[in-house]
């Protein structure tokens, strides 16, 4: 009788666990946000998810943004897709015409304070993505190296190049320049990104309104030949400068200039705190081939759901979760503050917001970055409106068009030349004559 009470209890310490592990159920979130501080709100969003939501399991993995596409074609040939990302609007037309992503208008519906302006036009003419931040590239410079010099912050490309010269200096009478006038990026892959800021500021472009490539265009290689003469007041090395490397030349007090998104202010606080009251930004100055305004780069981040995901619902819940009221504070005020921008429009005037001390030290620049990039903000898939580009997040991950910047950076071959061989691949890739 003891025997079979054993046993019975077994039994039923069996099904219990079965009935458990059946409960179970598992979402995979993919992001891009390596980032320590990043890390940290993810996992607190999500144990706040898992805690609301019994049952459920949310694994966080991570992909550098120059990785996504790549990984992420590879993970959906093989069958081991994610159920979501935070990605990027670039890479959700092609990922639809493939058939990969789960509409999202529902979700899109349920906020409801989101600007049409940020989802991504698609051949399905449906919302496939929800827009969740918005990064604006602006031009960092040292207020008070400014006004010693007597110079304004620059509104087009003589002004800049002529304060970038101003401040490249010898301030201790050695012989030797320790003050340069900007940082730029020349190292592979970021500099073929960073560039395209400058490109557009000039009136150039990757692809036209018929998605033709222009990348070969004149005004696109004036913008890289003006790129080419700021070098001479870059730090040494331009063509080896990482995207981080030029945020660690101005935090450190090597550059007056800096092109960078908010996330440079996260940089000062972390590497030369007493450096902020001495910072301003303004959006990048326009070109002679430019219509005489400013330029932002107001770069989008967004949530995607695959097609492939077994758990699609919970994958919305999720998103909705991430971008209710409490979330979404973190999220912007913990995450990354200051570089991580609202796009919910009751965000954009919220006190909370405002008063958080990661937000309320910077708050003038983080302000100006906001008024800038919904006044002069354009990204790639948003340059032409309601145009449908397919190809643009495979030309900007191509590593053709970094390798060919850097050359140029280098020395080996001229603008003209560099912009030639990315635009010819491009052509023979997507084949469009």
């Amino acid at each position: 009788m003891k025997r079979l009470l054993i046993v019975i209890l077994l039994i039923m310490a069996l099904v219990i666990s079965v009935q458990s592990f059946a409960a179970t159920r598992t979402i995979t979130y993919l992001s891009p946000e390596t980032d320590p501080s990043s890390i940290t709100v993810d996992n607190h969003i999500i144990a706040a998810f898992e805690k609301t939501h019994p049952g459920v399991k949310v694994n966080l993995t991570h992909a550098s943004l120059n990785d996504v596409l790549p990984k992420l074609s590879a993970m959906l040939k093989a069958g081991t897709a994610p159920d979501l990302a935070f990605s990027s609007p670039k890479f959700v037309p092609p990922l639809v015409d493939q058939g990969y992503l789960a509409p999202m208008d529902d979700v899109f519906k349920k906020l409801g304070d989101i600007s049409p302006k940020f989802v991504a036009a698609n051949s399905k003419r449906k919302i496939f993505d929800v827009p969740a931040a918005v990064e604006a590239r602006m031009l960092y410079y040292r207020k008070d190296l400014f006004e010693a010099a007597g110079l304004k912050p620059p509104t087009n490309f003589d002004e800049w190049i002529k304060a970038a010269k101003a401040l490249t200096v010898d301030k201790n009478g050695d012989g030797k320049i320790d003050q340069y006038g900007i940082s730029l990026t020349g190292a592979p892959p970021e500099c073929s990104y960073d560039i395209c800021i400058v490109l557009w500021a000039n009136g150039g472009d990757l692809f036209d309104k018929n998605n033709r490539i222009v990348l070969d265009g004149a005004k696109t290689v004036q913008a890289l030949e003006f790129l080419g003469k700021m070098k001479e007041f870059t730090p040494p090395g331009m063509a080896t400068t990482t995207y981080k490397d030029v945020s660690l030349n101005f935090a450190n007090g090597v550059a007056a200039m800096a092109i960078y998104p908010g996330r440079m202010m996260m940089n000062i606080d972390r590497y030369n705190p007493e450096l902020r009251s001495k910072v301003g930004v303004v959006p990048i100055p326009y070109g002679p081939g430019g219509n005489g305004k400013p330029v932002v780069h107001e770069s989008l981040n967004d949530f995607i759901i695959f097609k492939t995901s077994k758990n699609i619902k919970l994958a919305k819940e999720f998103v909705s979760f991430y971008m209710s009221d409490k979330q979404y504070l973190e999220f912007l005020t913990a995450s990354t503050p200051g570089h991580s921008l609202p796009v919910r429009n009751s965000w954009l005037d919220d006190p909370d917001y405002f008063k958080f001390e990661a937000i309320a030290k910077w708050k003038d620049n983080v302000m100006t970055s906001m008024d800038s990039a919904f006044k002069y903000g354009t990204d790639f898939l948003f340059r032409y409106p309601g145009v449908v580009n397919p190809y643009v997040g495979r030309a900007t991950a191509d590593p053709t068009f970094a390798r060919e910047i850097n050359k140029f950076y280098t020395g080996e071959i001229s603008a003209k030349q560099a912009l030639t061989n990315v635009a010819n691949a491009w052509r023979e890739m997507f084949d469009i004559k």
